[in-house]
């Protein structure tokens, strides 16, 4: 069913996650860090949610879609214009010569 590399995987996660929690609850400085950090956090997405809806000429909701439209857009005409040069290798069975210290060899399959 699992292997005993996942099950070793699966402890170790179960174990950081009781000490993590452990920490949290019975150490007070560290309470108060996690209860400052997950406050920060909140307020963070609500001001992004408020930006979001928020106006310039058009809402910004529709500005970020524009923005990663014309990423996708200026990445895809690159892409097309410098080509990957990945593709230009050759295959093994085609490997069949090559200039070796000034001497060609050849070989067949």
């Amino acid at each position: 069913m699992f292997k005993k590399k996942d099950i070793i995987s699966i402890r170790n996660a179960v174990i950081a996650t009781l000490i993590a929690t452990a920490i949290i609850a019975f150490v007070p400085l560290f309470r108060r860090i996690a209860a400052t950090f997950i406050k920060t956090f909140w307020i963070f997405f609500l001001y992004i949610g408020s930006h979001l809806v928020s106006e310039i000429s058009l809402p910004f909701w529709l500005f970020y879609i524009l923005c990663i439209l014309a990423f996708i857009l200026i990445t895809s005409i690159v892409v097309v214009v410098y080509p990957n040069k990945k593709n230009n290798i050759i295959q093994f069975s085609e490997y069949t010569d090559d200039m070796l210290f000034g001497i060609k060899w050849s070989w067949l399959y």
